[in-house]
């Protein structure tokens, strides 16, 4: 399969997941609605904290979920500088924020 379609098939598997997540919280109580509001607020401070790369990349790959490649065009970086700082950003933000971001 080429990269193209590769992308443009973890974009639709990403948007569908984010449905499902969305469709979750329906449910969800104001409890937990609240609870996950302070978690993204501890988040996004917690990013402001690291170095500008950092913070540039989790927002174009984490948050806005642009691909490796369309990350390098907007940051004007290579896609292996985009890989390579988005992994040591994730690992720099999983420290600040005391353990794993996956639990």
């Amino acid at each position: 399969m080429s990269e193209e379609k590769e992308e443009k098939e973890e974009k639709k598997q990403s948007r569908y997941q984010l449905n499902l997540i969305s469709k979750e919280f329906l449910h969800s109580s104001p409890e937990e609605l609240l609870r996950l509001s302070e978690t993204k607020a501890e988040l996004y401070a917690t990013m402001k904290t690291l170095k500008q790369t950092y913070y540039d990349v989790l927002i174009y790959r984490g948050i806005k979920e642009l691909s490796v490649t369309e990350t390098s065009q907007v940051l004007n970086w290579s896609e292996s500088k985009v890989n390579l700082t988005y992994h040591r950003a994730l690992k720099a933000l999983e420290k600040k924020m005391g353990g794993s971001l996956y639990e």
